[in-house]
């Protein structure tokens, strides 16, 4: 019973952690002195963070991103949005399988697609993957606010965040940046 609680309790405390940022940036956006960010450098340096996790859990994380690929934001909500996306990666790649970050620029801006192998995301929550506590991961402590974080993020830069491909086979998420 008393496991019960914590976890519970942990839960709730993992919700509010996600959802009061996320409040402020919807509310707020992003300051209007934002930096030049590498948005490649930022990707290996959020996937070699992510290393660990993704190890743990039997997957490999590549980041393709041959070049910098520059871009005026904020460096620590861009991070979060991509660790969110290899968080989301991680959990929904079965063990063995790869994870690709892409990070590209074309004539609209940067672009990041995030690709992983697995089940995909079922037809139930696919129209409704980037609203707040859409998850398809309760039991296993899933808030629903990483890819709600993820859309805030890209919209907060002028962007957008979309589900490509649901897969299966390959699940690609995209952020297009300005």
């Amino acid at each position: 019973f008393v496991g019960r609680i914590l976890e519970a309790n942990a839960r709730l405390e993992a919700i509010v952690s996600g959802l009061l940022p996320l409040t402020r940036l919807e509310a707020h956006g992003i300051e209007p002195s934002a930096d030049e960010v590498d948005l490649a450098q930022l990707a290996r340096a959020t996937a070699t963070a992510a290393a660990d996790a993704a190890t743990r859990s039997g997957v490999t994380i590549s980041v393709q991103a041959p070049e910098p690929v520059w871009l005026r934001g904020d460096s620590t909500w861009l991070r979060r949005a991509l660790e969110n996306l290899l968080e989301n990666a991680i959990c929904h790649t079965p063990s063995g399988a790869a994870i690709a970050c892409r990070v590209t620029s074309d004539v609209s801006g940067p672009v990041v697609e995030v690709r992983n192998q697995g089940e995909g995301v079922a037809p139930s929550v696919r129209d409704k993957i980037f609203e707040r506590f859409a998850t398809t991961r309760a039991q296993s402590g899933g808030t629903g606010l990483g890819l709600a974080i993820v859309r805030a993020v890209a919209a907060a830069h002028g962007g957008t965040a979309e589900l490509v491909e649901p897969g299966p086979p390959d699940t690609i998420f995209r952020v297009r940046l300005p």
